[in-house]
């Protein structure tokens, strides 16, 4: 992949999320900036949403800030080729594995599972999914779960965990 693919790949990330939030916006459901984030449509205590909803912020505003760093890299031209290339890597298997972990998600969302998160390991060597249920997952569910992780990811090493 060239640097010119993925800097558009970088684009429809951004915008895919830009426009998310539009659609979040102008369909009532998003909260004020600087207000605390309340009920999202699942009945739970505020504690145990807000901590599942600051692990999905944490990582999606991590992302951003670290997609941002290397942008600035790779457009410094004052860096040299190799370090903008390292940087363009890193960048592309930054993307890779966001859509990774996004794509899961849609398809554990599609089984019914609504708040879930999934973390797919730097070196993708191993995904971990938190499912936020009231019970303790069944031996069926973990199965179910592990099966659509290593059919959309070809990742074996799967921790599946409960919040």
């Amino acid at each position: 992949m060239d640097r010119k693919q993925a800097g558009i790949l970088v684009s429809l990330l951004v915008l895919i999320v830009i426009v998310g939030v539009a659609s979040w916006k102008l369909n009532g459901d998003l909260p004020p900036l600087n207000s605390p984030v309340g009920n999202l449509g699942v009945e739970q205590t505020e504690e145990e949403n807000d901590d599942f909803i600051k692990q999905i912020v944490e990582r999606d505003t991590t992302s951003a800030a670290n997609m941002q760093v290397l942008q600035d890299i790779i457009d410094n031209k004052d860096n040299s080729e190799e370090v903008r290339n390292q940087a363009l890597e890193q960048q592309t298997r930054m993307v890779v594995q966001l859509e990774k972990e996004q794509s899961l998600e849609r398809q554990l969302k599609a089984q019914g599972y609504e708040n879930v998160l999934c973390l797919v390991a730097d070196d993708f060597n191993n995904v971990k999914v938190y499912v936020k249920l009231e019970e303790d997952l069944t031996e069926e569910q973990m199965a179910e779960i592990r099966a659509i992780v290593v059919s959309q990811t070809e990742i074996r090493e799967v921790e599946i965990s409960r919040k």
